[in-house]
This record gives structure tokens, C-alpha cells and sequence, in this order.
């Protein structure tokens, strides 16, 4: 039983990372003014895209994030870099317009920032409350100690 509580700690945590980090990252473009301006691009644009909208950009987030916990996690930093490369390189051409490098710029912090918050507090949820499975070095090492590779 004491595992079945443990494991739906990990799913709560999952959940957060997911769908609320979606909302969070939105939150986020909304209070900088940069969400309402997109919003504005796309009612402008509405025409010209498919019924039903397109949800590449929740998913894109959603694996962004879940790229950047294992990264964090597994004490792997070139995750990070090149999931911000590759989202940049992806993006090149569209940032050129300044109210697109902001929204861009906005969103991709506000997610990596939620994925690190999230990334903490699975490792702490971990070491304390789960299956302790996960390595701390990168969070828990003495300071002035390279966290072994």
C-alpha cells in the first residue's frame, strides 16, 4: 500500500509538470502582454488555419519540459542546451518580428523555469517521501564539490 501512495506522489508531480506547467507558461505570456498579442495574431489569422486549431505548441511544451526534468534529473546539463537549441533553430526565421521573439522568448523561460521548479521538487519528493531511485548529487552535494558525472 505504502508504494501505491509513493508512486501517485510521482504522478502528482508528472500532472504539475504537464498541465500545469502549460498553464503556468500561459499565465506567464499573459501577465508580460505577450499572449494577448499572439492571440491578436492568430484571430487576425484564423482564416488560414485548419478547424480545430493546432496543439503542436502544448505539445512541443509538454516534451520540452519533460526533456529538461530527465536532463536535470539524470544530472545531464547538455539536455537543456540542446532542447533551447533546437527549439531557437526551429524558430529562426520567426524571430525575426519582434512580438514573436517575445512571446517566444517569454514562454521558453517560463517552461524551462517551471520544468527546473518541478525537477527540484521531484528529487526532493524522492529522496524524502518516494522510492528514493533517483541520484541527488546535483542537488544535495556539498558546496564546493563537483557532483560526480
Amino acid at each position: 500500500m505504502q508504494i501505491l501512495l509513493q508512486a501517485s506522489g510521482y504522478i502528482v508531480l508528472v500532472y504539475l509538470l504537464w498541465d500545469t506547467g502549460t498553464w503556468f507558461t500561459k499565465h506567464v505570456l499573459e501577465i508580460s502582454g505577450a499572449g494577448k498579442r499572439e492571440r491578436d495574431l492568430e484571430e487576425k489569422n484564423k482564416d488560414d488555419k485548419p478547424a480545430g486549431g493546432n496543439h503542436a505548441g502544448k505539445y512541443i511544451g509538454l516534451l520540452e519540459r519533460t526533456l529538461i526534468v530527465a536532463g536535470l534529473v539524470l544530472n545531464n546539463w547538455e539536455v537543456i542546451l540542446a532542447v533551447i537549441a533546437l527549439k531557437t533553430v526551429a524558430r529562426h526565421d520567426d524571430l525575426n518580428k519582434k512580438i514573436d521573439a517575445e512571446y517566444f522568448l517569454i514562454g521558453s523561460f517560463a517552461s524551462i523555469l517551471w520544468a527546473i521548479a518541478i525537477a527540484i521538487l521531484l528529487v526532493l519528493y524522492d529522496h524524502y517521501l518516494g522510492l528514493d531511485v533517483l541520484p541527488v548529487a546535483w542537488l544535495f552535494a556539498p558546496e564546493g564539490m563537483a557532483s560526480p558525472v
